[in-house]
């Protein structure tokens, strides 16, 4: 198996007066696990967490085997970005060129540049839904935000951040807050004028307990928790999964890889786990490719 992170923290719930409702997760596991499977630039490892955290957050809003995708395509030197995560919060992520640094360096819109962000949720049946739209500041948070408000028509407050120092992650987290159906202008406002009132996200992400921190600056104390759940880095790489990809390369581009080369060599984009196969084992492939 690939890459594993230890658990991060995931809560969901309603909150004022049941009108909205809410995400938190506390991802600085998946944040460390970043880092060690992309070894990315500060730019880099900021966009990966936050799309690694954005996916997460999004998990909460899954019924059982289905999964979420966040997608992307900008023309910045990151080149796409790719977020997985599963119903139970098996997240993964990965960039085109994760090491990619862009001025000025200290914002990842930078990085990612302009383009389409797209959100992809595959049903139980397994038909996937796409939506797209325009990065908005590529950021992820405000992109997230943009497209459920014009995509979705769904008025959303999501903020993610982050705490990186000297090569190593202290803290990173997030928020993500949806309007309910019958949600009144009120309430709306009133959200967005605590969501501005609220100090940094990176000080309650190094807090004790970020999540009560959150929630209270969000709400007061009119929000009720109603599941608590674990998220990580999950990467389901395995051997058999990269000897089936072998397979459809077909007999002859096999013959040509064994005939060339000692052993062959492939790595997973989402954990730079690497497989590697000699002449006796890609034989025995050629043996069952068609």
């Amino acid at each position: 198996m690939g890459l594993q992170s230890p658990p991060a923290l995931l809560a969901r719930g309603v909150a004022m007066s049941q009108q909205v409702k809410f995400a938190v997760a506390i991802t600085t596991p998946i944040a460390e696990a970043v880092l060690a499977a992309h070894k990315p630039s500060p730019q880099g490892a900021i966009a990966l967490t936050r799309a690694a955290t954005a996916v997460a957050l999004l998990s909460t809003t899954l019924k059982e085997r289905q999964q979420v995708g966040l997608q992307m395509n900008g023309e910045g030197p990151l080149g796409e970005l790719y977020a997985l995560s599963t119903r139970e919060g098996a997240v993964r992520v990965t960039a085109h060129n994760p090491r990619a640094s862009a001025a000025p360096e200290g914002e990842v819109g930078a990085v990612v540049g302009e383009g389409r962000f797209t959100l992809i949720k595959t049903l139980a049946s397994g038909a996937p839904y796409r939506g797209t739209v325009p990065i908005f500041t590529g950021t992820v948070a405000e992109d997230l935000a943009y497209y459920f408000a014009t995509s979705e028509q769904v008025p959303t407050v999501c903020a993610l951040g982050e705490r990186v120092e000297g090569g190593r992650v202290l803290a990173a987290g997030g928020y993500f807050v949806q309007a309910l159906p019958g949600a009144p202008e009120e309430v709306l406002d009133v959200l967005e004028a605590r969501v501005l009132a609220l100090p940094p996200l990176q000080d309650a992400l190094m807090s004790e307990a970020p999540v009560a921190l959150i929630l209270d600056g969000l709400f007061g104390g009119d929000y009720e928790q109603l599941e608590r759940s674990e998220c990580a880095y999950a990467c389901p790489c395995e051997r058999p999964r990269f000897a089936r990809t072998l397979l459809t390369l077909g007999r002859e581009e096999l013959t040509r890889l064994r005939d060339e080369d000692e052993q062959i060599t492939l790595e997973c984009h989402f954990c730079a786990a690497e497989y590697s196969f000699n002449r006796e084992e890609l034989s025995a492939l050629i043996s069952g490719a068609k």
